[in-house]
């Protein structure tokens, strides 16, 4: 069984500590509003990007992932919300108007 199959109804995936590189097969998702990813082996934004396909998804788990360096949560928030504009909330915090604008100035 694949995501295919569940896709149409799975609204919650929990993922964190699978050691995963890459965001692909998400696609069926349709309805999926969180996914927890923390502690794997996400090391490029292009991955997280391919979220922004999920129009349903407002709320993302990271933290502890390569592609956070050594930078703290409160300081990745905006580079998350550039990738997945529709996002409410990464890792634990609600992304507030001064998150959105920090998103647009990044580069």
């Amino acid at each position: 069984m694949g995501l295919d199959e569940v896709g149409q109804t799975l609204e919650q995936l929990w993922l964190s500590y699978n050691l995963i590189e890459k965001l692909d097969g998400l696609q069926p998702c349709i309805k999926l509003h969180t996914l927890f990813l923390s502690n794997n082996k996400v090391a490029k934004w292009e991955e997280v990007a391919k979220l922004s396909q999920l129009t349903e998804l407002k709320t993302v788990l990271f933290v502890g992932n390569p592609l956070y360096g050594d930078k703290d949560k409160a300081e990745m928030k905006p580079h998350v919300v550039k990738r997945i504009p529709q996002i409410n909330n990464v890792d634990g915090f609600l992304v507030n108007e001064t998150d959105r604008k920090a998103a647009e100035e990044l580069d």
